[in-house]
C-alpha cells in the first residue's frame, strides 16, 4: 500500500515537471538586448538622412516598401516575414516603434539584428 502511494506521488510529481518544462520558453527565442550599440555595431549605415515624413511614405501597403525608425536609425523591414502586411505586434511601418521596442516587445531590439539599417534620422 506504501510502495503504491510511494509510486502514484512521484507519478504526479513527473507529470508535473514534464508540464512545466513544455510550458516553459524555448531555449531558441533570442533573449532581449538592452543595448542599443549591439545593433548599431553590426549593421553598416550608409549616410542616408530621412526625414520622419520620408519614412512615413513607406508604409509596407499596396506594394511599398516597408520602413521603421528606431532610436534615429531607420531599417527596412520589407523582406522580413513578420512585417508583411505591414504591420508587427501593433507596430506600424512608417512609424517610429523606439518605445514599443524598448517597453513592449518581448524580444526587445535583438530582431532589428536581422533587418538593414538604411539610413538615420536627419536632425
Amino acid at each position: 500500500m506504501k510502495r503504491m502511494k510511494f509510486l502514484s506521488i512521484m507519478l504526479v510529481a513527473i507529470i508535473l515537471l514534464l508540464f512545466s518544462a513544455a510550458c516553459s520558453p524555448s531555449a531558441e527565442i533570442p533573449m532581449p538586448s538592452d543595448s542599443d550599440e549591439a545593433i548599431e555595431e553590426t549593421s553598416g549605415v550608409d549616410e542616408t538622412l530621412f526625414t520622419v515624413e520620408d519614412v512615413a511614405a513607406f508604409d509596407g501597403k499596396d506594394g511599398q516598401k516597408a520602413y521603421v525608425i528606431y532610436n534615429g536609425y531607420v531599417y527596412d523591414v520589407t523582406d522580413h516575414p513578420q512585417w508583411q502586411s505591414g504591420s508587427h505586434g501593433g507596430n506600424a511601418a512608417g512609424t517610429d516603434i523606439t518605445e514599443n521596442l524598448k517597453d513592449v516587445a518581448p524580444h526587445g531590439i535583438s530582431k532589428l539584428g536581422e533587418v538593414e539599417k538604411i539610413g538615420k534620422i536627419a536632425e
